[in-house]
């Protein structure tokens, strides 16, 4: 099996892959709790996440607007149901931006 890298969106050296169900890699950090793309194998799984951050193959955007546009719009609709997911999604766009 290949070597899992970093979290590409909060930096979490710790992902793991989970083979229950939905096969795919997920950040262990609880404030960020970003999956990478549903894969057919475990070693499927890892070459998905491990792309997100190469550079040409699903890098982190760096213009984070829409997103940030997204996230105003929708948060005071769907915080309530969510338990607060918007702010640790929040709180991910900011690292992300270095902020």
């Amino acid at each position: 099996m290949s070597a899992i890298g970093n979290c590409p969106w909060c930096g979490d050296p710790d992902p793991i892959v989970r083979t229950a169900g939905i096969i795919a890699v997920y950040c262990t950090n609880l404030d960020c709790v970003a999956h990478g793309p549903i894969a057919s194998t475990p070693d499927r799984a890892i070459i998905a996440w491990n792309r997100l951050a190469t550079p040409g193959q699903g890098e982190v955007p760096t213009d984070l607007a829409p997103l940030t546009e997204l996230l105003a719009a929708a948060e005071g609709v769907l915080d309530h149901t969510y338990n607060g997911a918007f702010d640790r999604l929040r709180a991910a766009v900011a690292r992300v931006r270095g902020e």
